[in-house]
């Protein structure tokens, strides 16, 4: 017998790839004497890199912002006016940059992180049942975002990977997918995509984005764009181009682009604030906006948060110094890690462009494969690397890879000696000797 309703023994399953991360965070919070024994978890995708900076400024703002009483009282739960406003500004300015259809406040609702937002927004455009495409490899928490409660079925697309790394996706395969599911009388309701992407950090190009917004709109099916790490790009990378700017820089857009495209963002990344619990959605699809605002009770963002935020957004000196700052320092920590690991033979490494990740396939060693992995190998070097050695690294089983032995981990979440430490550590299970035979 339970206590719980078929629903909430539902909720108990979770996906394989959470136990041992929560196993991670566990560890983590335990007392060591001796440093070694410290767990250092690479998993998590936090950015620490200018946290000195942020604190700073947020430290003065809050300084001279009194507690208001307005504050006090029920608020605009879809999203502040201020904060709304100061979003839409920075979409306008530096990450959609369309001069045809600017942003509007209108069109955007705030809420407490990205994943709240996605889950809310699945809620109203699928049932349970329904099909969401999801090119792969892809952001790991989508299984939980679209899956946990909302009970969808995630159809991952496979990308072509290229020899220089970069990503492409072959529509025909896309069609075959998305075919074999409307066949079989499940209903495709959208495809959520991230540029630039995690877990590579590589950008797609204009081209690819296009082609899938393209299919999208000629199905009716909702494209969804996270653009989380949209202003984490490297300072040599090529520019970034946001979906929107693509769907929307035009005098004609395509019909269903308003319906159909949407824009997540939110503050956890490229400004390091995790924390701080702010996401984001563009959409001009007005069903769409009357639902969130309907819903954003249950997931908004506390209003003395928002003010704050929207301060350092409208502070156009310190962003623009932030972020250059950001953007070095993810390249300068990038480099140097990657050098590290092509030291000890790890050649196969995806070139990211952008974000904080790096992510390697751990079979090749100075090129050549060295070794056939199963999955059930892959999961024993995961948990070996977090019981043996104390670090957690990310498997590509997590990310819905299909070539087995990639690993992604994050270089921004500790300090670059820290990561260089944890690397270390798991170098000799990584790269075990091997035995030659005479």
């Amino acid at each position: 017998s339970t206590t719980l309703s078929d629903r909430g023994q539902a909720f108990l399953a979770n996906p394989e790839w959470l136990e041992p991360v929560m196993d991670c965070i566990k560890m983590s919070m335990q007392h060591v004497s001796n440093p070694a024994d410290r767990v250092i978890n690479l998993g998590v995708a936090e950015n620490g890199l200018c946290h000195v900076e942020m604190e700073e400024k947020l430290s003065e703002y809050r300084a001279d912002m009194l507690a208001d009483k307005a504050n006090f009282n029920y608020f605009q739960m879809e999203g502040i006016f201020q904060l709304r406003g100061a979003i839409a500004t920075l979409f306008n300015q530096r990450i959609c940059k369309t001069t045809e259809r600017p942003c509007d406040p209108d069109a955007i609702a705030i809420g407490n992180g990205c994943g709240p937002v996605l889950e809310t927004i699945i809620s109203c455009i699928a049932d349970a049942g329904d099909v969401i495409l999801v090119p792969a490899p892809y952001y790991h928490a989508f299984s939980i975002d679209l899956c946990k409660r909302q009970h969808c079925k995630i159809v991952a697309v496979p990308a072509e990977r290229a020899e220089d790394g970069s990503y492409s996706f072959d529509i025909e395969v896309l069609e075959r997918l998305y075919l074999a599911q409307t066949n079989n009388s499940r209903r495709v309701r959208g495809l959520v995509y991230t540029n630039p992407h995690n877990p590579s950090g590589v950008i797609f190009g204009v081209d690819v984005t296009r082609q899938l917004i393209d299919f999208c709109l000629e199905r009716k099916i909702h494209f969804i764009s996270d653009e989380i790490y949209a202003l984490s790009v490297f300072p040599s990378s090529p520019a970034f181009v946001s979906a929107y700017s693509i769907a929307q820089d035009t005098t004609t857009p395509a019909e269903g682009v308003d319906d159909y495209v949407h824009i997540l963002w939110g503050a956890s990344k490229d400004f390091g604030l995790n924390g701080l619990r702010i996401g984001a959605v563009h959409t001009r699809n007005a069903e769409l906006m009357q639902a969130l605002r309907g819903l954003a009770y249950f997931f908004c963002t506390p209003g003395d948060i928002q003010q704050l935020f929207a301060r350092m957004l409208n502070d156009d000196v310190f962003v623009d110094r932030y972020l250059a700052l950001n953007s070095q320092r993810l390249e300068t920590t990038y480099t140097a890690i990657v050098a590290r690991m092509r030291q000890e033979g790890f050649t196969k490494i995806a070139p990211s462009q952008a974000g904080m990740f790096v992510y390697f396939n751990a079979r090749y060693i100075e090129g050549k494969a060295v070794a056939d992995w199963s999955e059930e190998h892959e999961k024993h070097v995961w948990t070996s690397m977090l019981h043996e050695k104390k670090v957690m690294l990310l498997p590509g089983l997590c990310f819905g890879e299909a070539e087995r032995g990639w690993f992604r981990f994050c270089f921004t979440a500790t300090k670059l000696e820290d990561t260089l430490e944890a690397l270390e550590r798991v170098f000799p299970i990584l790269n075990p000797p091997r035995v030659i035979s005479l």
